[in-house]
């Protein structure tokens, strides 16, 4: 009788701590996605403020001015154009990075919409998008001009979101690590129980 009755109460333990647990992982998951989404929004939005700095349209063509000899504006330029894409107004493609080449062959309906995205939105919009790879990226696409102001260019930065996916992995394997363990930590929670309870 005892022993049913200690049978029981280590399985109800056990399902209780498993579903708080579990419960845990998922809420931690929902606000690390909304946390790194938020960070890379905000990187990428300086990031476009700063590209628009390096680059100018001229003659049709993109060129990215600063001084090479500075090794602080050359590392920012070449993590501008690490995954930058650039179109003319019928789509033409004047400068792929061959990171964003990888997403472009494996997201083109994304690539394909980013003219007619950023004239309904009227300003710069961000989307996530995964390479051949299956590794995530958030890319914000807006609008250029050329130096005269009067021909629209369309272009796109992208960051990887794989630190905070790497980290989340490892507390997630912990936190089913712990899962498995509830199961005899249960039983001898139910034994101490059973001690004090005469």
């Amino acid at each position: 009788m005892a022993s049913s009755r200690a049978i029981r109460l280590t399985i109800v333990f056990t399902a209780v701590w498993s579903c708080v647990l579990l419960g845990l992982l998922f809420v931690c998951r929902i606000a690390l996605q909304q946390t790194e989404r938020a960070n890379a929004d905000s990187l990428l939005t300086a990031d476009w403020n700063t590209l628009k700095g390096y680059l100018k349209i001229e003659r049709g063509r993109p060129f990215w001015y600063a001084d090479y000899d500075d090794l602080d504006e050359r590392a920012t330029v070449a993590r501008l154009r690490k995954s930058f894409r650039m179109v003319d107004g019928s789509g033409t493609v004047l400068e792929l990075s061959p990171a964003a080449a990888d997403l472009e062959s494996s997201q083109p309906m994304v690539f394909a919409s980013v003219i007619q995205e950023v004239e309904r939105s009227g300003a710069t919009f961000s989307t996530a998008v995964k390479d051949s790879n299956g590794k995530p990226f958030l890319l914000l696409c807006g609008q250029l001009r050329d130096e005269t102001g009067s021909q629209k260019y369309y272009a796109s930065i992208g960051r990887p979101l794989s630190f905070n996916h790497r980290f989340f992995t490892n507390w997630a394997l912990l936190v089913l690590l712990a899962v498995s363990l509830s199961a005899p930590l249960s039983a001898v929670m139910v034994r101490v129980c059973a001690r004090i309870d005469p």
